[in-house]
């Protein structure tokens, strides 16, 4: 590591728990389309955790696999856990009743397990 480079923290997540992280970076970046420098920082970041060979077929309902620790900056992880945090659209979804009781649901559980993997990094990262 050169002094230029900031000390990277290793966690191992659930595929799972990467699919969503992925998938709020993924919508982070979709809606910042007036700010390249935002859409590339979304992309490097989501890159950065397939680079560690993840099964991009997994998906919510799938078993728990975990994986190997990804290592990014204490930065990239803090902002990570704010893209985690925009849970409004997800939480507006699972209360509207023109869905149906499955996709509201859904909804509901993105929300819910968005905020508690923001939790657990906050946590681990001792923030």
């Amino acid at each position: 590591m050169t002094e230029k480079s900031p000390a990277r923290i290793g966690l191992s997540l659930p595929t799972t728990d990467w699919l969503l992280i992925d998938g709020a970076l993924g919508n982070l970046g979709a809606l910042s389309l007036g700010d390249p420098a935002l859409v590339q920082w979304c992309g490097t970041i989501r890159e950065a955790g397939w680079g560690e060979n993840l099964d991009r077929s997994a998906d919510l309902e799938g078993p728990e696999e975990q994986i190997p620790a990804i290592r990014l900056p204490r930065e990239t992880w803090s902002f990570i856990i704010d893209a985690l945090g925009d849970v409004e659209a997800d939480r507006m979804l699972a209360n509207d009743g023109s869905l149906s009781a499955e996709e509201m649901d859904l909804h509901a559980r993105i929300a819910a397990r968005s905020e508690a993997i923001a939790a657990e990094i906050r946590k681990r990262i001792g923030q």
